[in-house]
């Protein structure tokens, strides 16, 4: 488990310009974040497939819906973290115990994601 509770995390996925490799660009990255006594961040690899060229209006108009769902995401996100302390009455131990996803602990998840080609082409 982690040393951070729930609320005290936050993520930021960042789009990097490329280097002539992605380990080239994912060290730039890491080494800006990173570095010295005191990092600013923890980098971690966030990897997707390339995604499919399509038309600026297609883009455009996926940009807008993006920013909606992103907006209803973090809302519903936020809901059922408090329903759930709501529930099992603040206590954070077991609130990180039922925050589960995939079985595995919300932070772990995310910072070891992997796209699923599978279910998403």
């Amino acid at each position: 488990m982690s040393d951070k509770s729930l609320t005290d995390v936050e993520f930021w996925l960042i789009s990097a310009p490329g280097d002539k490799t992605k380990e080239q660009t994912y060290e730039k990255v890491a080494s800006a974040f990173g570095s010295g006594n005191s990092p600013l961040a923890a980098v971690n690899r966030f990897s997707i497939p390339d995604l499919k060229v399509g038309t600026l209006d297609a883009l455009m108009s996926a940009s807008d819906e993006l920013t909606k769902l992103d907006s209803y995401a973090e809302s519903v996100t936020r809901k059922v973290v408090q329903y759930t302390r709501d529930v099992l009455q603040d206590e954070n131990e077991k609130l990180h115990e039922n925050l589960k996803v995939q079985g595995q602990d919300m932070i772990v998840y995310v910072q070891n994601f992997q796209w699923d080609l599978a279910k998403y082409p």
